[in-house]
């Protein structure tokens, strides 16, 4: 396979999910390739490798945290490869479909920058070619690999199940801070005794915890031990239909990291969650009918560079509104696959 049939064919999945054409034929008319062509291309061929993941993190303002977390991508379909039975928070019931890892780079106060997606087995369906990973060995993969190729960022977030003591433990060997959401039946030890986080929320209300007028959350911040490690817990209350309610965060970053900002951080962390959101609202994430677990990745590689597209128009052109943004980079991707005019050209008349 040519680099340059690799690329155009690429281009034109990129094309397809921001106009919202999804399928061979829509990928076909982008490029100077019938649609066997295209399909056995997106089956058959890895299109995207570890650049695109450097490429995508350029688009990055400093200090951003590296949030990761899966996403489930549901089928109807029976005959794909790679298909089980995932547990999808939005409908609160398992659901026949692909499991992927998510890395995005958050910080408060700026829009989410995805760089990874990557699919992931069940245990059931473990090969020699896709290897199932525990939420934690996924965690470790990605994390070590973005630091691998020179991916800049200052800690992780992630939520409740990639939060174990050998998450802590692999991210104390690299020095690099974690805030991670953490189970209130974990023991800890507080000024000498073992209690559990439920307990501690019992001794520290809502009421013995400071107020963050930028949250809107009530909070704590105590030092204990956690197995091996001293970390730092966090008692976190927000209301819910008018009543208090606390969840716990674990947090391994130094002391300089001031509880307020720890909340600011971990509030960034619903930027991984837009994207998930807008990929399968807006970019097509779930429609592809491709039957290979390789023609399921590309297609989204395809949509994680769509929504990079889209991020480009809004930061370099200031044009805000989303929808408005994927339409420009649309019609733009559009006319650089059919005139062969490069990109820039065209965004800049665009705008």
């Amino acid at each position: 396979m040519s680099k340059s049939r690799s690329s155009s064919i690429a281009f034109a999945l990129v094309t397809c999910a921001l106009n919202r054409n999804f399928g061979v034929t829509g990928a076909a008319a982008y490029t100077p390739y019938g649609k066997s062509t295209v399909a056995l291309v997106l089956r058959e061929d890895e299109l995207w490798d570890d650049e695109s993941v450097k490429s995508r993190a350029n688009h990055a303002p400093e200090g951003c945290y590296l949030a990761f977390d899966f996403v489930i991508n549901l089928h109807s379909g029976k005959e794909m490869e790679g298909l089980d039975y995932n547990y999808s928070s939005s409908h609160k019931s398992t659901k026949l479909s692909h499991k992927f890892s998510n890395m995005t780079l958050v910080k408060p106060g700026h829009q989410p920058t995805p760089i990874q997606i990557k699919y992931a087995p069940s245990k059931n369906l473990s090969t020699e070619e896709y290897i199932y990973l525990s939420p934690v060995e996924s965690l470790k993969a990605s994390v070590s690999n973005a630091i691998k190729l020179g991916v800049k960022f200052v800690g992780v977030i992630a939520d409740g199940e990639f939060s174990s003591q050998e998450a802590i433990r692999f991210h104390k060997d690299k020095n690099l801070g974690f805030l991670g959401r953490i189970k209130s039946n974990r023991r800890v030890d507080f000024n000498g005794r073992k209690v559990d986080l439920g307990d501690l929320a019992r001794i520290f209300t809502y009421k013995h915890c400071h107020y963050d007028g930028k949250t809107g959350w009530r909070s704590k911040k105590l030092a204990v031990r956690l197995g091996e490690y001293d970390v730092f817990i966090l008692i976190v209350y927000r209301k819910d239909k008018g009543v208090w309610k606390p969840f716990f965060l674990v947090s391994t970053f130094p002391e300089t990291h001031t509880l307020a900002e720890l909340l600011r951080v971990w509030k960034s962390r619903w930027g991984i969650e837009v994207v998930h959101r807008f990929i399968k609202q807006n970019l097509g994430f779930s429609k592809s009918q491709a039957i290979t677990i390789l023609a399921q990745q590309n297609w989204a590689n395809a949509v994680l560079d769509a929504f990079i597209a889209i991020l480009v128009v809004r930061q370099k052109y200031g044009v805000e509104n989303w929808r408005a943004a994927q339409e420009i980079s649309g019609q733009c991707y559009a006319e650089c696959a059919v005139t062969g005019i490069p990109l820039d050209s065209w965004l800049e008349r665009a705008v």
